[in-house]
């Protein structure tokens, strides 16, 4: 089960943000802190040698009152980076510790996080059929409803040959 979820890493990676404060929390490398995402991908391995960073950074540690302390260097990709970096306030511990956001709608972040609202993100939405309300009707027993809702899909040969191991002949007689 672990392994399963770790690989879901990247599809979470992608409902979550830092909203930088005091930055004491928040990797300058691997955190989704800036609008184009983890520097570590954008610039990749080579990327703290060529800013100067550690890779370890925190992004307090990069930043001070005089401003971003970033090796600066030439290259369009990299003039519009420290462009972007130089865009966001400077970390301040008056401010409170670092904030993770989670990912509401399209380009709308909170510090709340919602099942409902990943769930309408995450999910192919279809049209809707004609049949649906023969199916889910309120007081029908949830498992009854589901397998009638399969039955009406044609998925349900699929489930009885995965419950029972059966060869596809012996399903559709089954079915039928």
């Amino acid at each position: 089960m672990w392994k399963k979820l770790l690989k879901l890493r990247p599809i979470a990676a992608k409902f979550l943000r830092q909203e930088v404060r005091d930055g004491l929390s928040t990797s300058f490398w691997y955190d989704n802190w800036l609008p184009i995402g983890p520097l570590i991908k954008v610039l990749g391995e080579v990327g703290s040698r060529t800013l100067g960073v550690a890779k370890n950074a925190k992004v307090a540690e990069v930043a001070d009152e005089s401003g971003w302390k970033i090796r600066r260097r030439r290259g369009s990709q990299l003039q519009e980076l420290l462009r972007q970096i130089s865009a966001i306030s400077l970390p301040r511990a008056d401010q409170g510790e670092d904030i993770t956001l989670w990912k509401q709608s399209t380009d709308k972040y909170e510090p709340l996080f919602s099942s409902k609202k990943t769930w309408e993100q995450l999910r192919v939405t279809g049209a809707e059929v004609p049949w649906h309300r023969l199916v889910w009707v309120p007081e029908s027993v949830p498992r009854q409803a589901f397998i009638t809702w399969l039955a009406f899909r044609v998925d349900l040969k699929q489930v009885i040959a995965l419950e029972y191991g059966e060869t596809s002949e012996l399903v559709f007689y089954v079915v039928r």
